[in-house]
């Protein structure tokens, strides 16, 4: 099963005013506290857009799986900015105890995740 966790929802939505980070990152801490609530099985509306917490309410069954059969995230390292359809996102290398994914994230106004992407399987 393909998890395209928490995707932006369509091209057409597209961040008024996107937050973007610095050439070291932002949104680590941000990114670690999502990951290890997706594993318990919740969604953190305080860190999440109203969207982009429905998309993962629809997929979380899958996420908490993938996401605990990794382990404990260790770290999460900027590699880059990636411009994708709701903004310019931060891109993520996160190690886990068993293994690493990547991730995508910008904020929108509100401080919160509304794109919260992986191409990990």
């Amino acid at each position: 099963m393909r998890i395209k966790v928490i995707a932006l929802a369509a091209s057409a939505v597209l961040l008024a005013s996107p937050v973007v980070g610095n050439a070291d990152g932002h949104y680590q801490s941000q990114l670690l506290q999502a990951l290890k609530a997706m594993e318990q099985g919740n969604c953190p509306t305080s860190l999440l857009t109203a969207m982009t917490a429905a998309a993962c309410q629809n997929q979380i069954g899958a996420i908490k799986a993938k996401l605990q059969s990794l382990g404990q995230p260790k770290a999460a390292n900027y590699v880059g900015d990636q411009q994708m359809p709701g903004g310019t996102a931060e891109v993520y290398n996160v190690s886990f105890d068993n293994g690493a994914m990547v991730w995508a994230v910008n904020v929108d106004g509100s401080g919160k995740f509304a794109v919260f992407w992986t191409p990990s399987t």
